[in-house]
């Protein structure tokens, strides 16, 4: 049978009281090549209409790991003198592969390439972002703090100046 989450019983008589009788009597079996392509499938059992029956929802999803973090575009690459030809360079280099497998793939190219980039060519784009984010704040809490400070509140104006920037 295929992993199974949620209710633990799946019908019940509908009865009141202590005539009421819960059992399991519904259950999902699994196909030894549909579990290869859906290793992470399960059987969600749950309560969700009147009916004298659970739902059953069963997920397929396939578990692809696509790193730890999530590739960002950054509009302001684009103003780059070098970003087009990068971009084209690593667009233009064959792949084996056509269709959607064959975009996923130049796709992927040029995400990496753009990592790079960013990280060589423009630096650390998001650890600046919440350094002046927490600068930001932290001035913010200050001047909430001393309400009437000209010191307090011109450096408020300063963070926000490179925050926004």
């Amino acid at each position: 049978m295929l992993k199974r989450v949620g209710s633990e019983y799946t019908w019940t008589n509908n009865q009141d009281g202590g005539d009421k009788i819960y059992s399991k009597i519904d259950h999902v079996f699994k196909n030894e090549d549909r579990l290869d392509l859906f290793p992470t499938s399960q059987a969600n059992f749950q309560w969700e209409t009147i009916s004298d029956h659970c739902l059953i929802l069963v997920s397929l999803a396939i578990m692809v790991y696509i790193g730890v973090k999530t590739f960002k575009f950054y509009n302001y690459w684009a103003g780059h003198k070098d970003f087009k030809n990068l971009v084209m360079e690593s667009w233009k280099k064959q792949v084996n592969f056509s269709g959607l497998l064959g975009l996923s793939l130049k796709l992927c190219r040029v995400k990496h390439v753009l990592k790079v980039f960013n990280k060589h060519q423009m630096g650390s784009v998001e650890v600046q972002f919440q350094v002046a984010k927490a600068e930001l704040q932290k001035a913010k809490h200050k001047t909430q703090e001393h309400p009437g400070s000209v010191e307090f509140l011109e450096a408020e104006k300063m963070a926000a100046t490179r925050f926004h920037a």
